[in-house]
């Protein structure tokens, strides 16, 4: 930092950090300081080039002495305040210092605007190469301010041609008294027009607001106002006078004739399908015509017991249509049944249509006493079953709203189907519907079911229940357990093979997919082994597995063929288990000519890892003096203190430090949450019933208990063909 000193005829040395400065200022001159006498030597007097001579000493600040001689960058600027403000003027130049001192004219490389120098304070401030400013600024005085005359020969920088070129006046006005005697002031208007066009007077003006006489004198330009009663002719009809005229012409007797009334002459009037309101009267109904209250009796007078009265149709239906006897009488056997009915094959194909309007009612219903096996209230039969309703079905039920068949049983099925060769009950809905079949079941009592299926094939790919979605958000096969408490079962499989598959899921994505929507404690899937021992497991891999959180277990190992006799037996290890999320690193290093070697680490060591131990070990002679020179710095860390060429086995270990770490650390000693207090992961281990478990409390009823099964059902009867066919 260099120290500047000024000096002036106007103002004392002033001393500041990192310089000292005196201001030398005069307009158009140049001061300079001998012996402490201040001499005015005079400069360029031309007009157009406003400058400021400038002098000064360059010295060190820390000894006063002067700086080196050479070229040293200096900034000055101008303020309008004492500290902060506006800078008004800034110039940056190169200046010669000799001996520590120097000269120069501020505005002859940026000009000085005379503008600035307009009667208000201004501040100098300067600043030596990359030095902060010198502080305080020198308040500009006297001399400088000389500059502000240069504007005598102008007005406002404006000469006197300026002010007498009147399109350059942009304020005020001219007073009445600088107006000539020969130009109408406003007050005179008036008093003229007046005077040369008054009552009588001669003068005519071609237009009245812009238009001329034969616009005024056509009634179809008056546009506001009414004419007077008295401009209007007094053959005229006025209001008042119309009523009069009317009724004298038109009167009681008049033979006054309008030709229509409301736009319509007299034969619209006279036809009755005009007639849109109110009612004929009783009166004027012909008696020959028969009343509502006369009906009841003709029909029961006409039509009564033995009545020949016969209706051809009834809704326009003949009686073919209702009834149809075939093979006999009305009888109630299975080959002649008491109602048949044959339809033609124009749609809609039903063979028995019911309706009923009723909210709580039945279209058809059909009620038997038989306890004989394979007979049924409404039995329904079409030929060979189609796959899809389009097809021919033995009971098609249909609704908009509701159930298109209902089937309800106090002890048994409450739909039962039946196939020789396809789907004994076959569900299809529309995309909008939420499912092909639904099963409700409402009892009380274990072993019941929603829907069950029971295929009894010895062989082969068989299903007991088969879903089937061609969604691309579809389920196959969907079960809910609508329970709130007890061991309820959205979907249950079951196999008896010793290399069956209770639940089977395939799947170009995912196979199984098992999704938790409790709060707490919930499982998204959930496996059981009933059996400890080898080769029994509640879950089963055979490929990779990632677990994207936290993995919990008793304990951990690998297993593996062993490496000597990979036939027979398998190796395996157990994990190495720590408090903390630990990583271990570990290699062997030869220590250098001087007893030390750097050991490199992973580039992303330090950003996963925090808090770093060390082991060393040394190989094939003693290291007692083996240390840790430099610990991990730059993903490395270097050993010393051994002999050269020593060979050393090292190992470091950190904790993770990484996002998913920090946000999940391990809780090495917790509480039980409440509804997990008084179990046991492992009840047998101390001495207690597996009741106690955690597991037992997740599934109460093991999946290999008789309770935890639906009822096999052991036979089902088929049904026995009854009835008729076409």
């Amino acid at each position: 930092m260099a120290r500047v000193q000024f000096w002036s005829r106007l103002l004392p040395v002033l001393l500041f950090t990192g310089a000292v400065l005196v201001f030398p200022f005069d307009w158009q001159s140049r001061t300079v300081v001998r012996a402490g006498v201040v001499e005015q030597l005079p400069v360029s007097t031309d007009a157009t080039t406003h400058v400021l001579s400038y002098q000064g000493r360059l010295a060190d600040p820390t000894t006063g002495a002067p700086k080196a001689d050479g070229s040293y960058s200096m900034t000055f600027r101008i303020y309008d305040a004492a500290t902060g403000g506006t800078i008004l003027w800034t110039e940056i130049k190169d200046i010669t210092v000799s001996k520590g001192l120097f000269s120069t004219l501020l505005g002859d490389t940026t000009a000085l605007a005379a503008t600035i120098f307009d009667g208000n304070d201004r501040w100098l401030g300067v600043k030596v190469g990359g030095d902060t400013e010198t502080t305080p600024r020198m308040r500009l005085a006297f001399a400088p301010y000389a500059s502000y005359a240069l504007n005598a020969g102008t007005l406002g920088g404006q000469n006197s041609a300026f002010y007498r070129n009147a399109t350059n006046i942009n304020a005020g006005t001219v007073a009445d008294a600088r107006v000539a005697a020969t130009l109408t002031r406003d007050s005179e208007v008036l008093g003229l027009v007046t005077a040369a066009d008054g009552t009588g007077s001669t003068l005519d003006a071609d237009l009245l607001d812009g238009q001329d006489s034969a616009f005024y004198r056509n009634a179809t330009n008056v546009n506001a106002g009414t004419l007077a009663d008295a401009r209007v002719a007094g053959t005229l009809t006025r209001d008042s006078e119309v009523l009069g005229l009317v009724t004298a012409a038109d009167g009681a007797g008049s033979g006054v004739d309008a030709d229509l009334l409301d736009g319509q002459d007299s034969a619209f009037y006279r036809d009755a399908d005009n007639i849109n309101a109110g009612a004929v009267p009783d009166a004027h109904i012909p008696a020959a015509i028969t009343r509502d209250s006369e009906v009841m009796g003709i029909v029961t007078t006409n039509d009564g017991a033995g009545s020949g009265v016969d209706a051809d149709a009834l809704d326009g239906l003949d009686s073919t249509k209702f009834v149809g006897i075939s093979g006999g009488a009305m009888s109630s056997n299975s080959a002649n049944p008491v109602l048949k009915v044959t339809q033609d094959g124009t749609n809609p194909n039903h063979g028995v249509a019911g309706l009923f309007s009723s909210a709580e009612s039945y279209g058809v219903q059909g009620e038997t006493n038989s306890s004989t096996v394979g007979i049924a209230g409404v039995f329904g039969s079409a030929g060979l079953s189609g796959v899809m309703i389009a097809g021919k079905s033995g009971l098609l039920g249909q609704s908009d709203t509701g159930f298109g068949v209902v089937g309800s049983s106090l002890n048994n099925s409450g739909i039962f189907g039946w196939s020789t060769n396809d789907y004994a009950i076959d569900g299809q809905g529309p995309s909008t519907a939420t499912g092909g079949v639904r099963g409700t079941s409402f009892g009380g009592a274990a072993d019941t079911s929603g829907v069950y299926g029971l295929h009894t094939a010895g062989s082969g790919v068989v299903y007991g229940v088969r879903g089937q979605s061609s969604s691309t958000t579809g389920r196959g096969v969907y079960g809910n357990a609508t329970a709130a408490t007890g061991a309820a079962f959205g979907v249950y499989g079951e196999s008896n093979s010793s290399s069956g598959r209770g639940v089977y899921g395939t799947s170009p994505y995912l196979g199984v997919y098992g999704y938790s929507t409790g709060a707490s404690n919930s499982y998204g899937v959930y496996g059981y082994a009933s059996a400890a021992g080898a080769g029994n497991y509640a879950g089963y891999f055979a490929g990779d597995v990632h677990v994207s959180g936290s993995l919990s277990k008793s304990s951990g190992t690998f297993r593996i063929d062993h490496p000597l006799d990979p036939e027979n037996k398998y190796l395996s290890h157990s994990f190495v288990e720590s408090p903390d999320m630990l990583n271990v690193y570990n290699g062997n290093v030869t220590l250098g000519e001087d007893g030390s070697v750097w050991v490199e680490l992973p580039g992303y060591f330090q950003a996963l890892n925090r808090d770093f131990r060390y082991q060393l070990t040394a190989i094939g002679g003693p290291g007692p003096n083996l240390y840790i020179a430099q610990e991990v710095a730059d993903n490395r860390f270097q050993i010393a203190g051994g002999g050269s060429g020593l060979r050393v086995s090292w190992q470091v270990t950190g904790i993770r430090q990484d996002a998913f770490a920090n946000a999940n650390p391990v809780i090495v000693e917790q509480d039980k949450p409440e509804n997990e207090r008084g179990t046991y992961l492992h009840p047998e281990l101390f001495g207690q019933d597996r009741s106690r478990g955690l597991d037992s409390r997740l599934n109460p009823a093991p999946v290999d208990s008789p309770e935890a099964r639906p009822k096999a059902v052991e036979e089902i009867p088929q049904p026995q063909a009854q009835g008729y066919s076409e």
